[in-house]
C-alpha cells in the first residue's frame, strides 16, 4: 500500500515482467530450420488517491456569519474521487519456426510462420 506522507497518500505504480525467450537452430544439408518462443507476464498495479481529499472551488465572495467574527468565502464546487485502484495482468506468446533452404549458391529460399495468440487483459480482485 502506499505510504504517507505530508496528510496525502502518494502514488504508487508497481510494475512487473518476466519473460522467457529462446532460439533453436538446426542445419541439415541444404536447410536450416529455425524455431522460437517467446513468452511474456506482465503486472500492473496501481494505487492512486486521485481527487480522494476533494477538489474545492470558491468564487471570492464573503459570506458573514451572525456573529460577524468568522468569514468564509462561498463554497462554488466540489469534486471528489475514490482514486483509482487497478490490478491489469497480460500474458503474451509467440512463437516461430521457418526454413533457409538453400537452392543454389546464388538462391536462398527463406519461409517461416510466427503465432501470436491475442490475449485480453485480465483484471483479477484487489490483493
Amino acid at each position: 500500500m502506499p505510504s504517507l506522507s505530508r496528510d496525502y497518500f502518494a502514488a504508487e505504480f508497481a510494475r512487473t515482467n518476466i519473460e522467457f525467450t529462446h532460439s533453436w537452430t538446426w542445419i541439415r544439408g541444404k536447410h536450416s530450420f529455425t524455431w522460437d518462443a517467446e513468452l511474456t507476464g506482465s503486472r500492473y498495479n496501481e494505487y492512486n488517491v486521485f481527487n480522494a481529499s476533494g477538489v474545492f472551488q470558491f468564487n471570492g465572495r464573503v459570506n458573514r456569519i451572525r456573529s460577524g467574527r468568522f468569514r468564509t468565502r462561498s463554497h462554488e464546487s466540489l469534486q471528489t474521487g475514490n482514486g483509482e485502484l487497478e490490478f491489469r495482468r497480460l500474458h503474451y506468446q509467440g512463437y516461430y519456426g521457418g526454413d533457409n533452404y538453400r537452392i543454389t549458391s546464388r538462391l536462398t529460399l527463406k519461409f517461416g510462420l510466427r503465432w501470436e495468440p491475442f490475449t485480453s487483459i485480465n483484471r483479477p480482485q484487489r490483493p
